[in-house]
């Protein structure tokens, strides 16, 4: 029986209600198996789930009041622009789901520069200075928060393409006000991050952190969807809720593995022994 149509049957939406409910026990299941392995305190597992896909290098990252920020600063931009980019285009227009090819060429070109910023800070690590200019902390900031920007302009038009019966063909990117709203955020952003006040830097690595889960979970149902051959047929979200509870699930099992063979490698919770 067809679950996703216009017009759901009561069985069809008893049978999502139940296979919403299994996919939430095996979640629970699994979370609750990575909340006994990471190591305890709250703070502690937000660093876990940094520790997956961040190297979280001491010396690349924010520190406050002596602790190290669950990602590095460049990771702790990327995520931060990011989600900041998905939320102003679900904000904008909520299932537009075009390509803004000027934007997407200058966050291209700010893509070089982040590679180029990466590469030198990484050769500095194994040379006695970095080949083109001294690595900075703001540097890694803005040149994450320019390649997550990048990554929102990809991804949520390719989960709106994906997802939704019906979407439009304009991209939420398309006015200048918008554009403006995008570069103002990651202004301020920015200046949250290097303020060094813990009362705000605290609350953006938790946001980072979310958007490390929001992203990856849009990557997983749209990857699950093109598997099961279930693009384009969803109208509402009650109708998405297993996908979306599968793809949580699928990001909680990444994290965790990551988690668990980087452990076996380092055997530490700290960031990359250099």
């Amino acid at each position: 029986m067809n679950i996703t149509g216009d017009h759901l049957s009561a069985n069809g939406y008893r049978r999502n209600r139940w296979l919403s409910f299994s996919v939430c026990m095996i979640g629970i299941m699994i979370a609750s198996l990575w909340i006994l392995s990471t190591p305890d305190g709250f703070m502690n597992k937000v660093d876990a789930i940094g520790y997956a896909v961040c190297h979280r290098i001491f010396s690349h990252s924010f520190i406050v009041n002596g602790r190290q920020m669950p990602l590095c600063a460049r990771c702790t931009g990327m995520y931060l622009g990011a989600l900041f980019g998905t939320m102003l285009q679900f904000i904008a227009g909520k299932r537009k789901g075009g390509f803004s090819r000027y934007l997407l060429i200058a966050l291209g070109i700010m893509g070089i520069v982040f590679a180029i910023d990466g590469l030198n800070s990484y050769a500095g690590m194994f040379l006695e200075k970095a080949p083109l200019y001294p690595p900075q902390n703001w540097l890694r900031l803005i040149t994450g928060l320019s390649i997550g920007t990048f990554i929102s302009a990809l991804i949520y038009p390719i989960f709106i393409q994906t997802v939704w019966r019906t979407w439009q063909p304009e991209s939420a990117f398309g006015s200048v006000r918008i554009i403006v709203a995008l570069l103002a955020g990651n202004i301020l952003l920015a200046i949250g991050a290097l303020s060094r006040f813990s009362f705000i830097l605290y609350p953006l690595a938790l946001i980072s952190i979310l958007g490390v889960l929001i992203i990856l979970t849009m990557i997983y149902v749209v990857i699950m969807l093109m598997i099961f051959k279930q693009e384009n047929v969803y109208n509402h979200l009650n109708e998405l809720t297993p996908i979306l509870l599968s793809a949580i699930i699928l990001t909680m099992v990444q994290i965790g593995i990551f988690d668990w063979v980087r452990f076996l490698l380092t055997e530490t919770w700290s960031g990359l022994p250099l």
